[in-house]
C-alpha cells in the first residue's frame, strides 16, 4: 500500500495545501484547528460517495463504481485509515505505559515508607548493629 503511494507520489488535499504520505504521520487524528486525518478521510469519502459522513464499510453498496479515479481515492482512504488506526493504538499504548509508570512509582514510594516504619520499630541496639 505504501509502496504504491510513494511510487505514484500520492498527495492528499487539505485546507492548508497538499501533503505527502510522510506528512500524514505528523497530522493529529482529529483537530478543530488545521488539517487532520479525519478531515482528509471525510473528504476522500465524499469524493467516492454521493453524500458525506458515511463510513465506507457500512454502506458498501453506495460506493461509486470502481473507476481508476475511484480506485486511487480508495487507496488513499486506506492509507489514511491505516495511519489513523496506528496513531490511535500508539496513543493508547502510551497512556497504558504512563499509568504503569505512575503505579510503579507509587509502589516504590510506599515501599520506602514501609521500610522507614520498619526501621523506626527497631531498638537503638538493633539500629547500631545495622549501622555497622
Amino acid at each position: 500500500m505504501f509502496a504504491i503511494a510513494t511510487r505514484e507520489k500520492m498527495r492528499f488535499s487539505t485546507s492548508k495545501g497538499d501533503l505527502s504520505v510522510e506528512q500524514l504521520w505528523d497530522l493529529p487524528c482529529i483537530s478543530d484547528k488545521g488539517p487532520s486525518l479525519k478531515e482528509i478521510a471525510q473528504d476522500l469519502i465524499t469524493q467516492i460517495k454521493p453524500f458525506a459522513g458515511v463510513l465506507e464499510d457500512e454502506f458498501a453498496e453506495l460506493v461509486a463504481p470502481d473507476t481508476d479515479h475511484n480506485s486511487a481515492i480508495k487507496r488513499k482512504l486506506e492509507i489514511v485509515k491505516y495511519i489513523y488506526r496506528t496513531k490511535t493504538e500508539e496513543r493508547k499504548a502510551a497512556v497504558i505505559r504512563a499509568e504503569e509508570r505512575n503505579n510503579n512509582q507509587l509502589i516504590l514510594e510506599i515501599l520506602e515508607i514501609k521500610k522507614l516504619e520498619e526501621l523506626k520499630q527497631l531498638s537503638v541496639e538493633e539500629l547500631m548493629r545495622k549501622l555497622k
